[in-house]
């Protein structure tokens, strides 16, 4: 499915060509933004396995490493699990530890509009109002690829399916 669906956005993305008339100069662009992707040394299947061991708690968290974080999170759960009643203080320390977090996130979310308006006028400034229209059909394109691959891919999958 994942190989159909990036087919379609291929295809669609080739047909209608999103962002051809946005006219941005490429000398402009910051190329140090993505020279980390670009020269990450290449892994291996050993050496990403062993990446997912964290050296220290703080230390996953402090890097950002969320397979880190996902391995010790699943081992603290395990742990507070076999513990039974004498874990159950931490589990309510750590559930209403997350409604908290869990508020902190609905504030955010609240000003995400500011960010979203405070992009689009760097945008407009820098690129022109037609750089909006240019976003506004990359997303149409979207929607676009998302309607065919939901209709043709999944409808064969549920009429296979019964």
């Amino acid at each position: 499915m994942t190989t159909f669906a990036m087919f379609i956005g291929l295809i669609v993305a080739h047909v209608l060509q999103p962002g051809n008339g946005l006219n941005i100069n490429p000398a402009t662009l910051d190329g140090k933004s993505v020279a980390t992707y670009v020269n990450a040394p290449h892994q291996d299947v050993v050496t990403f396995l062993l990446n997912i061991i964290p050296n220290t708690v703080v230390d996953a968290f402090s890097k950002g490493e969320i397979l880190q974080v996902l391995l010790f999170a699943v081992l603290f759960g395990l742990g507070l699990s076999r513990m039974g009643e004498r874990g159950k203080n931490v589990v309510h320390f750590l559930d209403e530890s997350g409604g908290a977090l869990f508020g902190v996130i609905a504030i955010i979310m609240r000003a995400a509009p500011l960010g979203a308006f405070g992009a689009m006028a760097f945008t407009i400034g820098k690129y022109g109002i037609g750089a909006l229209a240019q976003l506004g059909f990359l997303m149409l394109c979207f929607y676009l690829t998302c309607a065919i691959f939901v209709l043709v891919c999944m409808g064969a999958v549920a009429g296979v399916m019964g």
